[in-house]
């Protein structure tokens, strides 16, 4: 393509690039030498200055659709992505490696509120940094999207592409205070209760519906499903077996919101484990006595907190109001040992009847003693008396 100058175009000095007057129609994809050529009023002939390698590109590049899973963040930006610096993936076509593609935050009245992000396509990809600042001032509540610019050596621009939008929520959940009361076994953990599986009730605030509680017990874990603010987590039989009797133990409570907002973690108020259960001994009287008060004595490995000492008819003169179940009552309940004496509540025995006696007890955990029972004592009231003399 052979171009005569015209004009102004053959004047001396600097001429900025411009399309000449009488201007070539190239070929996309073709590349030139492009030669330069002259004579001057006198005659004189210009040295052809020849520039080669000259790529003809009016092919215009483009930018793939930008979705949220290009976002490092995802859908939602939480409180957590927002502390670090996220990026996105940007695919491209027709775009040279080297090439700078921009990116721009901006709000839904389409104003750009972070960047410029700038990155360096490579095999028509780039990655681009968003700095944890701009995604840190981003508002609570709001949506965005991100706009990708981008041309090709030739300085042809892609055509701007507008992600999917994005939403922030940075909102915090929070779990509510775990007391005992919500535990299935309360402030203690017996030998009855370690034997069935028990629950802890957990309420939460701005959490969704069928989001994961999470319970960590002496380093075992359990969860349940968040419905109106509450899960109801099953504690296994198992678990509360693996407890040591004596000890005492909390709970720990995680929940994360949809947004993967994670609650600060609670601890419960604690708990004490008392598998132990009390026992009778050194009872009297002794099997197959005689006795002429309803006395009784005993000792007791530990407090308890209810006892009962029943006296139940086994053979010997009738007694309608058998058993005679006498409640231990004040001092009756300590531990250490009791010497024989009536009870607080003593029974109306009968005359030459022949009773069992049996000493039983729960202490304040609820553990129940194994109930010690005494056999063959009558009781005799009659006194002896002469005769034939």
């Amino acid at each position: 393509h052979v171009k005569n100058l015209a004009g102004d175009e053959l004047n001396t000095g600097a001429r900025g690039s411009a399309v000449l007057t009488n201007a070539p129609t190239l070929v996309d994809g073709t590349t030139y030498t492009v030669t330069f050529n002259s004579t001057d009023a006198a005659g004189n002939v210009a040295t052809a200055l020849a520039v080669t390698g000259i790529t003809y590109d009016t092919t215009v590049p483009s930018i793939n659709a930008i979705n949220v899973w290009d976002l490092s963040w995802g859908t939602i930006l939480n409180s957590t992505e927002d502390n670090n610096n996220g990026t996105v993936s940007v695919t491209t076509v027709g775009v040279e490696d080297g090439q700078t593609l921009t990116i721009y935050i901006k709000d839904n009245a389409n104003t750009n509120v972070a960047g410029p992000y700038t990155g360096s396509v490579s095999s028509n990809s780039a990655t681009i940094t968003i700095e944890a600042a701009g995604l840190a001032g981003l508002t609570n509540g709001s949506s965005y999207n991100l706009t990708a610019d981008v041309s090709d050596a030739a300085g042809n621009s892609a055509t701007q592409i507008v992600s999917s939008p994005f939403i922030v929520n940075t909102s915090v959940p929070s779990i509510n205070a775990i007391d005992t009361s919500a535990m299935g076994w309360g402030a203690v953990l017996n030998s009855t209760e370690d034997n069935t599986d028990k629950t802890v009730t957990v309420t939460t605030v701005g959490v969704e519906d069928g989001r994961t509680v999470t319970i960590t017990l002496n380093n075992a874990q359990y969860t349940g499903t968040v419905s109106n603010n509450s899960a109801s987590v099953t504690i296994s039989a198992a678990g509360l077996q693996n407890l040591t009797d004596g000890s005492s133990y909390n709970l720990t409570a995680d929940v994360s919101d949809e947004a993967g907002n994670a609650a600060t973690q609670i601890t419960s108020s604690p708990f004490t484990v008392d598998k132990t259960a009390p026992a009778f001994s050194g009872v009297s009287p002794s099997t197959n006595t005689s006795v002429n008060t309803t006395a009784v004595g005993y000792t007791l490995s530990e407090a308890i907190a209810s006892g009962t000492v029943t006296w139940t008819r086994t053979s010997g003169t009738a007694d309608g109001n058998s058993p005679h179940v006498q409640n231990l009552a004040g001092a009756e309940l300590n531990t250490g040992a009791r010497g024989s004496a009536a009870l607080t509540n003593a029974p109306t025995l009968v005359d030459g009847t022949i009773y069992t006696v049996t000493f039983n007890g729960t202490d304040t955990a609820g553990n129940d003693a194994t109930a010690l029972a005494v056999t063959g004592i009558t009781y005799d009231t009659t006194a002896p008396t002469f005769s034939g003399i």
